[in-house]
């Protein structure tokens, strides 16, 4: 949990001087800065991220990444049928799936790593079938071309 990137660390600590009062929030460690706002989160009564994954993680499934790597997911229906395609695939079919210019999301996503680039277009597409827009068989559909 301690493994934050530069840009979480950074939001980290603009909320705790927010909330807070500007102090050396920048020189703690990152234990010490997700504990601060463990407890911010919990004293304004609602749940931390933690709390909130906690809950859900028993009902994740485990899959292997095209690289081989362990990856959990929620195992929903979209979830099960994005398993096994990169990253680039999906992209793909979530611009043909969602009105995109072609190379619109790869642009979009450029700078996220490969799981934070396959979790974004993934929730597109799951929001996408939550309003009707399209079917889990159309995404399908779009991956096997």
């Amino acid at each position: 949990m301690s493994n934050l990137t530069q840009k979480q660390r950074k939001q980290l600590i603009a909320m705790l001087n927010e909330k807070l009062a500007p102090t050396k929030h920048g020189r703690m460690s990152n234990e010490k800065l997700i504990e601060i706002a463990t407890e911010l989160a919990n004293e304004e009564g609602k749940p931390s991220m933690g709390e909130i994954l906690s809950k859900y993680r028993p009902g994740y499934a485990i899959s292997v990444t095209p690289n081989g790597r362990k990856s959990r997911y929620n195992a929903d229906d979209v979830a099960e049928t994005l398993v096994g395609y990169e990253p680039s695939q999906i992209i793909g079919a979530g611009e043909k799936l969602l009105g995109f210019k072609k190379g619109e999301l790869f642009e979009k996503y450029e700078g996220m790593n490969q799981g934070q680039q396959r979790m974004n277009i993934g929730n597109r597409l799951r929001a996408a079938v939550k309003r009707g827009d399209i079917t889990v068989e159309e995404i399908a559909k779009a991956l096997h071309k």
